[in-house]
């Protein structure tokens, strides 16, 4: 409208408003690239929360696998000691004297 004076009575009405639009596109702008950053902000930290939520689930099932491993080699442990002490009982029993002398009756 001003280029082709269509609008001479108002022409200052007409460019306050051009302005004040123009003010307003560049209010928006700022706001938006605003909100841009804190998005991207949001992004990263949902990603960075994303990533430890894996690493604590990971560290969970290693722990896991761990003990599991250990309560094993405590199984096998376990039942060395119960063999070894099965050997020992087993040896207390025929080197005693009773069990000397029934072995010795029985030989007979």
């Amino acid at each position: 409208l001003l280029q082709e004076d269509r609008c001479a009575k108002s022409d200052e009405t007409v460019m306050e408003k051009v302005n004040a639009i123009g003010d307003k596109w560049d209010e928006l702008a700022i706001q938006t690239e605003k909100k841009l950053c804190v998005l991207k902000d949001v992004r990263a930290l949902h990603q960075f929360n994303s990533v430890c939520q894996d690493m604590t689930m990971w560290l969970h099932m290693v722990e896991t696998q761990l003990n599991i491993e250990i309560n094993l080699k405590d199984m096998v442990n376990l039942q060395n000691l119960i063999k070894k002490n099965q050997v020992s009982w087993l040896f207390v029993q025929i080197t005693s004297p009773k069990a000397l002398f029934n072995v010795a009756v029985n030989l007979y």
